[in-house]
């Protein structure tokens, strides 16, 4: 736990000096019903993907990227904080675990007991960034992303992961995510 705390506040003083802020973010919304319901839907995709390979994987990741979707046009005036606290503590999150690892499989188990934990914590407005984040760092790392090129807080990491893998999202989310949610 202490190297763990180290590389996490260790990588912190890094995006700080690359112009990154560690205040000010309202998540509140993330605390609400309906928030709850999408970011929960959010994480089972994530771990589905987590879970797969190839074309099973890539649905995974459109349904997590569908729920993320619905999720911000039910609480547009979030979705700036939400990059933001998903990319600076999500990042630091995914580092501490990628370092603390010594396999592939070992840093997929740790990330999703980290998951586990947060899952069960009845707030999640300080709570889902980290996790949420990370789990999109790890799909970005897998497929050989070059996280050099994130030079700003406002990258938004899932936005990064469409693109990486192709995926095509409806033009309204909450259209579809009904239905995708079965699945879930």
């Amino acid at each position: 736990r202490i190297v763990n705390r180290a590389i996490h506040a260790l990588f912190h003083c890094y995006q700080v000096t690359i112009g990154y802020t560690s205040s000010g973010y309202n998540t509140s919304n993330m605390d609400e019903k309906n928030a709850r319901l999408w970011i929960k839907l959010e994480w089972k995709a994530l771990r589905k993907a987590l879970n797969t390979d190839s074309a099973e994987q890539k649905l995974a990741i459109r349904d997590a990227l569908v729920f993320k979707g619905s999720n911000r046009e039910l609480y547009q005036k979030y979705a700036s904080d939400e990059i933001r606290f998903e990319n600076f503590e999500g990042l630091a999150a995914f580092t501490y675990i990628l370092l603390s690892t010594s396999s592939a499989e070992e840093n997929k188990t740790r990330l999703l007991e980290y998951l586990d934990r947060i899952y069960s914590i009845p707030s999640y407005a300080r709570s889902y960034g980290p996790i949420t984040g990370a789990l999109y760092a790890n799909l970005l790392y897998n497929k050989g992303y070059d996280f050099k090129t994130i030079r700003s807080e406002n990258v938004d990491l899932g936005e990064e992961v469409k693109k990486l893998y192709e995926i095509q999202l409806p033009e309204v989310c909450r259209d579809v995510a009904g239905s995708l949610a079965l699945n879930y």
